[in-house]
């Protein structure tokens, strides 16, 4: 499975998920990859990945802003 890790989720989750051989991008705090919540989104459906968040604002972006 395509996973896309979100900075709001613990960093060990990647790790642990790439370990039972998922392909895993994680967007960690304070690199380049830590984007606004609209660029991960876009980022997952470019790469055809489902996104593992702990931030609630995704569901908001997903279901009012499709």
């Amino acid at each position: 499975m395509n996973l896309l890790i979100d900075a709001s989720s613990d960093a060990r989750l990647a790790g642990h998920l790439y370990s039972l051989v998922h392909d895993v991008t994680r967007v960690g705090r304070g690199d380049p990859h830590d984007l606004e919540d609209t660029a991960n989104l876009a980022l997952s459906v470019r790469e055809d990945r489902v996104v593992i968040t702990d931030d609630r604002d995704f569901g908001e972006l997903i279901l009012l802003h499709r």
